[in-house]
């Protein structure tokens, strides 16, 4: 399924998980609640994308949650909590794609996930998802 990118809007559906305890959202060991992961499969089989924080991928206490995201085909693009790339927190994005790379259907399209995906979403073109 297509799915249309905007830079500075959402497409059809918005899929957010945070590492913090709260109903519905992913927990401190990183398992999204099945209803919620429901939620988001369904979303993404209308074409909505999810983006996921790098950084999650590294934390002791939320990396195989998020692996299991990425196995499950719910993680297709990456970002940064570094707010500034004069300083503040690092990027870690480089770290976090070395994660993906074990587990399908990631490590098969990292070159999708990397650059592909970030660029129709920024030029607000169709992109056909490989997972």
């Amino acid at each position: 399924m297509a799915a249309r990118g905007t830079a500075g809007g959402y497409p059809q559906g918005h899929v957010e998980a945070r590492g913090e305890k709260h109903s519905g959202r992913v927990d401190a060991d990183g398992r999204m609640r099945a209803r919620r992961r429901r939620l988001a499969r369904r979303l993404v089989e209308l074409g909505a994308l999810v983006q996921a924080t790098a950084d999650f991928f590294l934390r002791e206490q939320m990396a195989a949650g998020m692996l299991a995201l990425a196995e499950a085909g719910l993680v297709h693009v990456l970002s940064s909590d570094a707010h500034s790339s004069h300083g503040g927190r690092p990027a870690k994005l480089s770290a976090a794609f070395e994660r993906l790379a074990t587990v399908e259907p990631t490590a098969s399209h990292l070159e999708w996930i990397r650059e592909t995906a970030p660029r129709a979403i920024v030029e607000g073109a169709e992109l056909d998802r490989p997972f």
